[in-house]
């Protein structure tokens, strides 16, 4: 779990398709005080905004192929290689390798219930790929700039998310999903996330500097 400010949080998982797959605005964590909270999982002790269900997550752990169904990205486990994170100014930058392709992976906190997730790709990529966000109904959809609002399957969360860089967003399987083109050396692909689409279409509008995620990981105050 990774506390990024504002009272914003996200879980990180290498072994569920190196995924972010919860996203949560308030407290921490909850700690299951029993045997000293060393043997039951922890859970968000806030709001949940954005994730993928139990079973995707489940499905990503133990899945050995790339299936559609599951969290993550959409490559065979044995092409997916996790390197490790840095402690970097600004946020958690998550270093990884999928079929090849090195990728540096950082969600930072805006304003509200906003949050930016940034993908960054140090020699470009060999073709086209695909990750999962988070769990999302295909009834609904509203076509934005560069991007999609909807809900959640159980039309209990509202969603909204424009991508800057060369990507775009579809609904499958009950999942929001980034088609990733074939991305050139250093590029990035931009997430802007948040429950509200005036909110996130004025981040869209702003979007600020654009530091790189591989000079910010050798950066610490």
């Amino acid at each position: 779990s990774v506390m990024l400010g504002n009272d914003l949080y996200a879980v990180f998982s290498a072994k569920a398709n190196l995924s972010f797959f919860k996203f949560w605005q308030g407290e921490f964590l909850n700690i299951d005080g029993y045997r000293w909270g060393t043997s039951r999982g922890a859970s968000p002790k806030g709001k949940v905004l954005f994730s993928h269900n139990k079973r995707c997550v489940g499905g990503a752990r133990k899945a050995s192929k790339a299936n559609g169904k599951s969290a993550g990205w959409q490559v065979n486990k044995a092409e997916q290689e996790y390197i490790g994170m840095h402690d970097a100014d600004g946020g958690a930058i998550f270093s990884y390798k999928v079929k090849g392709n090195s990728v540096l992976d950082s969600v930072e906190a805006l304003n509200g219930s906003n949050f930016r997730r940034t993908l960054e790709f140090a020699n470009g990529t060999t073709g086209e790929m695909k990750v999962t966000l988070f769990e999302a109904s295909n009834k609904g959809l509203k076509t934005l700039t560069n991007g999609l609002s909807g809900t959640s399957p159980d039309g209990k969360r509202p969603w909204t998310v424009q991508v800057e860089g060369d990507a775009k967003l579809v609904v499958e399987n009950q999942m929001l999903v980034v088609v990733l083109a074939k991305q050139t050396n250093k590029a990035q692909v931009r997430l802007l996330m948040g429950t509200d689409a005036a909110e996130v279409a004025t981040n869209y509008a702003q979007p600020g500097k654009s530091l790189s995620l591989a000079k910010r990981s050798t950066m610490r105050k």
